[in-house]
């Protein structure tokens, strides 16, 4: 585990993201206990920010699975969000980052309102192989240098507002919430 670029999220500490549950624009839904019989889609179900974030917004409310009609898989962030356009799902779970993309790239987005945000969780981490742990500060420095010197402009068209070290302990949070989400 080498860290984590903070990607400048509103109300989310550097090195996390949260997801976004969107809705269609003129829905009025703002807790999960509004989507009662809806129809969701997801990006994949090895996804953490699309799918498995579903199962702890689930846990948290005293939910279970049955909640949702039905589940389309779309393939992506963005088809997910397509999909609440054009009446497919009626909400989304997408990752912050792909959201803010979503807002300057993809029309279908402003057919789209943002619900509510879920819990934060550790970005994406970037990683090495274990062979380099030897290597691991001077690699976290490298890319911190790296990061720093990209060009504004450049740094704000991709979210990147630094980097941050983590550990594979900072990781374990996901687990923990899956397993609760099983327990339940």
């Amino acid at each position: 585990m080498v860290g984590a670029f903070d990607h400048g999220l509103p109300a989310t500490r550097p090195g996390d993201y949260h997801s976004v549950i969107v809705v269609p624009d003129g829905d009025d839904a703002s807790t999960i206990h509004d989507l009662d019989g809806a129809t969701v889609a997801v990006n994949g179900a090895d996804s953490q920010s699309g799918h498995a974030v579903w199962r702890h917004e689930l846990a948290m409310a005293g939910l279970d699975r049955s909640t949702f009609i039905s589940t389309v898989e779309s393939g992506s962030h963005r088809a997910s969000i397509q999909a609440v356009v054009d009446g497919r799902a009626r909400c989304a779970a997408v990752d912050a980052v792909s959201w803010e993309l979503a807002l300057r790239h993809e029309p279908a987005a402003i057919g789209c309102r943002v619900a509510w945000r879920t819990d934060p969780t550790p970005a994406l981490p970037l990683i090495t192989t274990r062979h380099n742990r030897p290597l691991l500060d001077p690699i976290r420095a490298a890319v911190a240098a790296a990061i720093d010197a990209v060009d504004d402009a450049v740094a704000q068209a991709l979210l990147i507002d630094g980097f941050v070290p983590r550990d594979d302990d900072d990781y374990q949070l996901i687990a923990e919430r899956w397993n609760a989400a099983t327990a339940a």
